[in-house]
């Protein structure tokens, strides 16, 4: 499972621990937020061919499940959900 490996406040403290701060999470939040807005409509990344966008489409989806965020994610359940079905319909 993605979701549920770690709390925010988990996230937060590991994060501290290794001389970060708030401001690393909020960059964070605000990358992902990007990200998705960045999201094509068929839950890829990138523009031209398919191949580059699944490419493209697969280093973005690590950055949200390196966050903690799956398919069941309220915040980005829906963007991983549609990267995964794309990345599932161009492996065939």
């Amino acid at each position: 499972r993605f979701i549920g490996r770690i709390s925010p406040g988990s996230r937060l403290a590991l994060i501290q621990q290794h001389g970060g701060s708030e401001k690393v999470e909020d960059a964070v939040n605000r990358s992902l937020e990007w990200l998705k807005a960045k999201q094509n409509a068929d839950g890829s990344w990138g523009t031209g061919s398919s191949s580059n966008n699944s490419g493209y489409t697969g280093f973005v989806l690590q950055c949200f499940t390196g966050h903690g965020d799956g398919p069941e994610s309220a915040s980005y359940g829906t963007v991983v959900s549609k990267a995964c079905e794309h990345l599932i319909q161009t492996a065939t």
